[in-house]
């Protein structure tokens, strides 16, 4: 469970600042809490002259002198940064620790050297007062700060001190240490309010306390030997690091959120290339206390912190480089450091952009990448861009190694159909894996076969005569768990489970998702039973754990072909149990279920949006625990969307009530299938190989996909039409469009044919990008009535049914005339309202499209 750092002992000794730091290592990191109130009012010698003897009695003396020994080394390097800093003096200290109520937390490991242990050392420390009348400075905290967090005439806990030495980061992790004691904080104090007390800089303003606060619950401070550090803007203007003062925890308030998201908007215009290349790879990577090593050509390192505020980012470069006003989640590493030294199991992620190159001169060396290799740790990840060499060569290569392919394919893959026309390099993500464990899916032996699984029903239209294939599929449930911790909200996913009908264009086959089941009908299908199930089973959160269930919502997820219906339940969890933990349950058939692990709600969508997900059903109920939490989604990581306001017209207008309560209707009767379907269906056996080409599993699974005489591709877009137009008065006004149709997979889930559905059209196969786009706008003419002016991918495509169908859907916002919006066939509503009430839309791909439109054009609510 603890994070470790153990050097290759079998290498010469490690040279440089960084190879000296990293020739000792420590294991097993423990949080204890202890109490000295029976030493109050004793000296040390008295203390030493006890007549107490045990062995319990000598640790907690052993540990009261060296909490003052770190203490004093704590006072020693702050008073090096400022002047006039207080220092407290052991008699002080140690009355600090024995006050009543005094609670000092540590964070102690056993520190090796080689294969000797060098005994438990602590690594860092937290001192809480937990009776607030015997502090001795409680006067000193100001009123109108005490009004501001809402803390008077409330129970308030004092922490006096919190520190970690240098060295905890470079064996856990940054951060990793303070982060355990702040997790021993709350279980103390049982979620209360707890005032911290840091030094500040010359103005005593409320902002900088407040941002002082949201650094730390928000882990963007820096954690060194001078304790609490964080870059912050003076009120003269100037950017430098801040003692601050004052932090308060939990909640956050509206202000503080405020305070940070001011100062994370100064990041985004150059984070914002980063972004779009890489942010969807948080799928992939820890949401905190993960270590990441960067080598890029066009210094991305400053970017990856600010996109990974929580993670440690060391970027190949010289010191002297590195810049001012850097994240302090940022360092370099010295491009001189000899890699063949370098140690094993101590980084969680490498990002190499544009230097991969084909191994030739200037660009990374074959015993680099071999040491890259070794120095992540198992399941860590290796993230590269480039544009030269052959992709194929690269996933073969890396196979090889023992990385499965998670990803392989355009960079902007966020662009979608536009992907490969926007750029020429691609992206390529391995996963550290063990010679048991697979690193490829193929499919063998596909077979022809009536549906099994796939029950398939043919209905006629009245009026039209037109025939549909409908799939008559289980449903499927979605638990979606969640948690807040220090103030960020987290869900709890499957990352790296195998679905194998989508190991092809450039996708492995191994993907994020939500935790997930085909509900069986023998089984009890109570939505908080099922949830219950799902989550101990395949999530490793206990039913002790659930803290509340919340009605569940549903929609279809392929209305057009499909009657399943996916439920999703909101589950709101303890604590962040199963994070980046094996499934114990094989449920896959396959050599993994991958692995349970929690993300942060922002990461998720951008993942999700950005492609690094492949199922997009989380996307809706993530913007939904957004807004519970007021907060913002952050700047949009795809395409940039601009509209032009239009003269306004009138519109075929319709309230998402109406849309709720339509007519029910029947409009289709079934009937006997013709000779040719729309859909056939084959069997076919999944094979998975390890590093060295050994099958290892095997699975056969059933699959649907459009007739071969049809010539369709799997290529399905969902379009949202929108318009905006200025009333009389000038102010803007944004409408999109929907269809309202009759159904045949509806009708025979609901017993009504009617449903409000995005916009969609199957490409056919073996089309250029601008031969899709004009079939699309004659599609659109002919069927709505409506002028393209432009179409704008909204993030990455996705799968609907990765379990069964080979469908992938392209999301699309599409820009039309106000002049034919007036006269088509589509209802049109305001986006805000389609957006508030579209968890009560039954189709998924609108739910979707609202979504990413609304982040897309700056919709959502920033705080």
């Amino acid at each position: 469970m603890e994070p470790e750092s153990r050097p290759d002992t079998s290498q010469e000794k490690p040279k440089g600042e960084l190879g000296v730091a990293l020739s000792r290592y420590a294991q097993a990191l423990q949080t204890n809490v202890y109490s000295f109130e029976d030493f109050r009012g004793k000296s040390l010698t008295d203390l030493n002259n006890s007549p107490d003897t045990s062995s319990e009695y000598r640790h907690r003396l052993s540990i009261f002198r060296r909490a003052i020994q770190l203490n004093v080394r704590l006072m020693e390097e702050m008073n090096k940064l400022g002047h006039g800093v207080p220092s407290d003096t052991v008699a002080s200290f140690a009355e600090l620790l024995c006050t009543p109520g005094a609670r000092l937390v540590t964070a102690e490991a056993e520190v090796f050297s080689g294969k000797a242990s060098l005994g438990r050392e602590i690594m860092g420390f937290g001192l809480i007062l937990t009776d607030i009348d015997y502090a001795p400075d409680k006067a000193q905290i100001p009123e109108s700060l005490l009004d501001t967090a809402g803390l008077k005439n409330e129970k308030i806990f004092r922490s006096v001190r919190l520190y970690a030495v240098p060295e905890a980061d470079r064996y856990f992790g940054k951060g990793q240490t303070v982060t355990r004691i702040l997790e021993k904080y709350d279980e103390i104090t049982q979620g209360g309010r707890v005032v911290g007390k840091v030094l500040v800089g010359p103005e005593d303003l409320p902002s900088i306390w407040l941002a002082a606060r949201n650094a730390l619950l928000s882990r963007t401070f820096e954690e060194t030997e001078h304790a609490l550090i964080e870059m912050a803007e003076h009120p003269d203007g100037t950017v430098q690091p801040l003692f601050l003062k004052w932090v308060v925890s939990p909640p956050m308030s509206e202000e503080g959120r405020r305070e940070i998201f001011s100062r994370r908007e100064k990041y985004e215009g150059k984070a914002r290339e980063a972004l779009q290349r890489l942010g969807w790879t948080v799928a992939h990577v820890p949401a905190a206390g993960a270590t990441i090593v960067c080598r890029t050509q066009n210094g991305d390192g400053p970017a990856l912190a600010h996109l990974f505020p929580g993670n440690h980012i060391l970027e190949v470069k010289k010191q002297e480089n590195k810049g001012a006003g850097a994240p302090p989640n940022y360092a370099t590493l010295d491009p001189d450091y000899e890699w063949k030294s370098m140690p094993s199991s101590w980084i969680d992620a490498f990002y190499l952009v544009g230097q991969l190159g084909s191994f030739e001169e200037r660009a990374i060396r074959k015993e680099e990448l071999d040491s890259y290799q070794r120095a992540l740790r198992e399941h860590g990840k290796i993230i590269i861009q480039d544009s030269l060499g052959e992709l194929e060569e690269r996933v073969a290569e890396l196979r090889s190694r023992g990385f499965r392919i998670l990803y392989a394919g355009p960079a902007l893959h966020s662009y979608g159909r536009f992907a490969e026309s926007e750029s020429q390099d691609y992206v390529l993500v391995g996963e550290k894996v063990g010679r048991e464990v697979g690193v490829a899916l193929e499919e063998a032996n596909r077979k022809k076969r009536e549906p099994i699984f796939l029950q398939t029903r043919w209905f006629i239209e009245e009026g039209t005569d037109e025939l549909q294939q409908v799939l008559v599929s289980p449903d499927a449930h979605d638990t979606v768990a969640h948690f807040s911790h220090l103030g960020t909200r987290y869900v709890v996913v499957k990352s790296g489970y195998p679905r194998p009908m989508l190991a092809q264009d450039g996708v492995s086959g191994y993907v994020m998702e939500p935790v997930s089941a085909v509900i069986n009908e023998s089984y009890d299908t109570s939505p908080d039973a099922v949830s219950r199930i799902m989550l101990e089973r395949r999530a490793h959160v206990p039913c002790d754990d659930i803290l509340s269930y919340e009605p569940a919502s549903q929609a279809f997820s392929l209305p057009r072909d499909d009657t399943e219906m996916v439920r999703t339940q909101l589950v709101e969890i303890s604590s962040n149990r199963g994070i980046q933990e094996e499934v114990r349950e094989g449920y896959s058939h396959l050599s993994t279920s991958g692995m349970v692990r929690a993300i942060s709600v922002q990461e998720g969508l951008n993942a999700s949006v950005m492609g690094g997900a492949w199922s997009a059903r989380l996307e809706p109920t993530l913007f939904s625990l957004l807004e519970r939490d007021d907060r913002s989604p952050g700047v949009w990581p795809g395409a940039a969307v601009t509209l032009a306001a239009q003269e306004r017209l009138p519109l075929n207008t319709v309230s998402v009530d109406r849309l709720l309560t339509l007519p029910s209707t029947r409009h289709y009767r079934e009937c006997e299938a013709p000779e040719v379907p729309f859909r056939e269906f084959a069997l076919s056996d999944y094979v998975e190989r390890n590093s060295e080409g050994n099958e290892l599993a095997r699975v056969s699974l059933e699959s649907a996909f459009p007739h071969h005489s049809l010539h369709l591709s799997a290529k399905r877009v969902a379009w949202l039409p929108v318009v905006l137009m200025l009333d009389e008065e000038g102010n803007e006004e944004l409408f999109v469009g929907m269809e309202v149709r009759h159904l045949g997979p509806v009708q025979e889930k609901t017993g009504s044919s009617l449903l409000a559905t995005a916009p969609f059209f199957l490409l056919p196969s073996e089309m250029s990008l601008e031969e899709e786009n004009s079939f699309l706008r004659d599609k659109a003419a002919a069927d709505f009535h409506i002028d393209v002016v432009q179409h704008l991918p909204l993030g990455a495509q996705y799968s609907p049914r990765p379990n069964a169908l080979r469908d992938v859907i392209f999301p699309e916002l599409v820009e039309v005339s106000a002049e034919s919006a007036s006269r088509s066939s589509l209802h049109w509503m305001p986006l805000d309202e389609l957006f508030e009430r579209r968890q009560k839309v039954l189709d998924l791909q609108l739910q979707i499209l609202a979504g990413r439109a609304s982040w897309a054009l700056g919709r959502l609510k920033r705080v």
